[in-house]
């Protein structure tokens, strides 16, 4: 990694030629496992949203998926910004919502990587609502759990029902 962050320019253009490729690569790996190894037989996929791949599995099976996250990552509130980000106080509220769109880079980076996965190995459609895991194929909420205290940090209002804050 730190050969990457001293390369300069050209190391990080190389690196974005090879991510599509290793991204490729890495869903294939986690069809494998969810198809055919140690996850095969599954009644449902809990995963994290970040590998991208956890949803798609779980509708290709004809299983529930369900988002498990040690951190508020994904759900947007008014209350706070996305974990990371620093804001003023005195910008609106609304403006905690949009901080949570950084969510979404890698799904938009890695879009059209995604949607050839879905159709070429797992014989799906593009997706309505495209890569967020926090949405079923039919565009219902997903499971989200949120695995912290709620004395930590209390559940904001604004959440959908589908969200549940469970302790660590």
């Amino acid at each position: 990694m730190a050969g990457v962050l001293e390369g300069g320019v050209r190391a990080r253009l190389r690196q974005v030629r090879t991510m599509p490729a290793m991204f490729t690569e890495l869903l294939a790996d986690c069809w494998d496992v969810a198809s055919h190894g140690a996850g095969a037989g599954a009644d449902v996929v809990v995963h994290n949203g970040q590998i991208i791949a956890g949803q798609h599995v779980a509708e290709k099976l004809g299983i529930p998926a369900v988002l498990a996250l040690p951190i508020p990552m994904y759900v947007p509130t008014r209350e706070f910004p996305w974990p990371g980000v620093g804001l003023p106080a005195w910008l609106p509220a609304t403006a905690n919502r949009a901080t949570f769109l950084g969510m979404q880079a890698p799904a938009a980076i890695f879009g059209r990587v995604i949607d050839r996965w879905r159709e070429e190995t797992l014989g799906l459609p593009r997706r309505r609502g495209r890569h967020n895991p926090t949405l079923r194929p039919d565009n219902g909420q997903v499971p989200v759990l949120h695995a912290f205290s709620p004395s930590v940090l209390p559940p904001p209002a604004d959440w959908p029902d589908s969200v549940h804050t469970t302790g660590y």
